[in-house]
C-alpha cells in the first residue's frame, strides 16, 4: 500500500510540473543556479553536477525522481536552472535515501547512462529501469532484499560500472559500457534491427532508450555479413559515431549504412585497403562510402589497464592485451613515452589461452597476456597506451586516466537527520593518516585519534560531531598525516 500511494504522489507532482498549477514560489525551494562543480539544494537534499556530467543526489527519505524536470530543466525565476539534464552522464544517489519513486524524466536525460543507489534505499520504482545500468553498492543478495522489478541484466552489483551490461541472445551477446561502447559477439550476420530490441525496448530483460547512448559499435571477429537496417530502427542512434569492422566480413548488405546513418563519422576497418575493396558492399550506402571516413588496417590489442591506487609515485599497472606482445608503450599528453619490453626488470608477463587458463608464451593456443608493470606515471591527465607486435605498434591506442590518491577509506554520520547535539561520525583513512578533525559551523572542534584498525589495517576514526545550528549542518572533516591538516570533504546532518 506505501509504495501505491508514493506512486500516485509520484504522478500527482509529475501533473502538477507539466501543466504548472503550483508556482514554484510556493514551493519550499532554497535554490540557487546550479553551475559545474556547484550544487542547487532543495526541501530534502541537493544536487551536485560535476565536470564529467556526474549528477550526485543527497538527502533523506524519499527521493522523488521526477522532481529532476523542476530543478534541472524547468527554467524559472527561483530555479535559474534550464536543460541541465542533458549534461548529466551519471546519477549517484548518496546513502540516505530509502526509497527512489517516480519517473524519471528520460526523454531530457538523453545522455544518462547509469545509476547508482545505495544500499540504504529498499524500494525502487519500475520505471527507474528505464536508465540503462543500474549500479548498486551492495551484493546480488543485498538487492534481493530490495523491492523492485527490475531486469537483471541490468544490475551490477558492488558499485562497479567499468563494464556495465551483457546482453545474452540465441547466438551471441551484446556488452555494452558507461563509455557508450557496444560490442557486439555473434556469429554469421550483424542484424542491426535487433539492436532496436535489444537496446531500445526494453522488453524480455533487456536495456531501455540505450540506443540513443551507443558511441561506437565493435563487432567481433566471426561476423561475416552486415544486414540491412530500416531508418525506423535506427533513427534513435543519434550519437553513434564510430564502428571497427573486423576482416572476416566479406558482405554488407543494401542500405545497411544508408542515409540513416547520418552521425556515422570513423568506419575502422581491420584489414587493408586491398581488402576492403573486396568486400561486396551493395547500393543504399551513401553514408559509408561518401561521408565516413574509412581506416584501413585498424589494431587495438590493448583491452584494459588497471593499477594499484598507492600513495608512491610509482604504481603497479595491470595491463591486458592480445596476443603476445613485445613491447607496450605508454604515452603521456606531453608526448613524452615510457616503453617496456618484455624482459624489463619492472615487467611480469603472464599468458592465456581463449578459455582464461594459463599458457607458455610460446604456445598456440596463446590467446592474450596480462602484463605487470611497475612504473611512474602522471596523475590526473589522460594516458595512452599501445603495443607492438610483430614489430609493428597498434593503430588505436587505449586511453585511461590515474585518479589522485585518496587516503579515505569512508567517512559518515550514525545518522543524517534528528535532534541537535553530538552525533556519532566514524572515518576509515590509511595508515598515515595520525589524527582526524570534525569542524563545526560555528568553527568549534573535535579531533580523535584512531582507536581501532580494520582488516586491511587502514586506521578507524571516531567520535562526536556536535550538530549546533537548525536545519542543515555541514561538517568539515580534517586529516593530519605527514604534518598537514587537509580538508578531504563534509558530513551533513540536518537538525529538525
Amino acid at each position: 500500500m506505501k509504495r501505491k500511494i508514493k506512486q500516485i504522489l509520484s504522478a500527482l507532482l509529475a501533473l502538477v510540473m507539466l501543466v504548472g498549477i503550483v508556482p514554484l514560489a510556493d514551493l519550499d525551494v532554497a535554490a540557487s543556479a546550479l553551475e559545474i562543480n556547484g550544487s542547487i539544494s532543495f526541501a530534502d537534499g541537493k544536487y551536485v553536477l560535476d565536470e564529467n556530467g556526474t549528477l550526485t543526489v543527497t538527502g533523506t527519505g524519499t527521493f522523488l525522481a521526477s522532481e529532476m524536470y523542476y530543478y534541472l530543466y524547468q527554467q524559472s525565476v527561483d530555479i535559474a536552472v534550464n536543460n541541465y539534464l542533458g549534461q548529466v552522464k551519471k546519477i549517484v544517489i548518496k546513502d540516505g535515501f530509502t526509497d527512489i519513486y517516480g519517473e524519471f524524466p528520460i526523454n531530457q536525460l538523453n545522455n544518462c547512462v547509469s545509476i547508482v543507489i545505495p544500499t540504504s534505499v529498499t524500494n525502487v520504482s519500475d520505471e527507474t529501469g528505464r536508465i540503462p545500468i543500474i549500479c548498486y553498492e551492495g551484493s546480488e543478495g543485498d538487492w534481493e532484499k530490495v523491492e523492485n522489478s527490475i531486469p537483471k541484466n541490468q544490475i551490477v552489483y558492488n558499485y562497479d560500472c567499468k563494464y556495465v551490461a551483457t546482453i545474452s541472445f540465441a547466438d551471441g551477446k551484446y556488452i555494452f559500457d558507461e563509455n557508450g561502447t557496444l560490442t557486439v559477439t555473434r556469429t554469421d550476420s550483424f542484424y542491426a534491427p535487433e539492436m532496436y530490441f535489444y537496446m531500445y525496448l526494453g522488453d524480455g530483460g533487456c536495456l531501455y532508450n540505450a540506443l540513443s547512448l551507443v558511441k561506437k559499435i565493435i563487432l567481433d571477429t566471426e561476423i561475416i555479413r552486415i544486414s540491412s537496417a530500416p531508418s525506423q530502427y535506427m533513427q534513435y542512434m543519434r550519437n553513434w559515431t564510430d564502428i571497427v569492422v573486423p576482416i572476416s566480413v566479406t558482405q554488407i548488405d543494401e542500405s545497411a549504412f544508408g542515409n540513416n546513418y547520418g552521425t556515422l563519422l570513423n568506419v575502422y576497418y581491420e584489414g587493408s585497403e586491398e581488402d576492403w575493396n573486396r568486400i561486396n558492399i551493395e547500393d543504399g550506402n551513401e553514408q559509408l562510402l561518401t561521408y565516413s571516413s574509412i581506416h584501413y588496417n585498424y589494431r587495438q590489442d590493448i583491452q584494459n589497464v588497471d593499477y594499484l591506487q598507492q600513495e608512491d609515485t610509482h604504481k603497479d599497472f595491470t595491463v591486458t592485451a592480445n596476443g603476445r606482445q613485445q613491447m607496450i608503450q605508454f604515452i603521456e599528453p606531453d608526448g613524452g613515452t615510457r616503453t617496456y619490453d618484455r624482459y624489463n626488470k619492472n615487467v611480469s608477463i603472464t599468458s592465456y589461452n581463449a578459455d582464461g587458463e594459463v599458457v607458455s608464451e610460446l604456445s598456440r593456443d596463446l590467446a592474450y597476456e596480462v602484463w605487470n608493470i611497475h612504473s611512474n606515471m602522471s596523475v590526473g591527465v589522460e594516458i595512452k597506451v599501445r603495443g607492438k607486435e610483430n614489430y609493428v605498434w597498434d593503430s588505436a591506442e587505449y586511453s585511461f586516466t590515474i585518479e589522485p590518491y585518496n587516503p579515505i577509506v569512508s567517512m559518515e554520520l550514525s545518522t543524517t537527520s534528528g535532534k541537535k547535539g553530538p552525533v556519532p561520525a566514524t572515518v576509515v583513512a590509511d595508515e598515515k593518516t595520525e589524527k582526524v578533525m570534525f569542524k563545526m559551523p560555528n568553527n568549534t572542534s573535535v579531533t580523535v585519534a584512531s582507536t581501532a584498525t580494520d582488516e586491511n589495517g587502514n586506521k578507524i576514526f571516531t567520535g562526536n560531531a556536535w550538530m549546533n545550528e537548525d536545519g542543515l549542518n555541514e561538517i568539515e572533516v580534517k586529516i593530519y598525516r605527514k604534518n598537514i591538516w587537509k580538508t578531504v570533504g563534509t558530513l551533513e546532518y540536518t537538525a529538525e
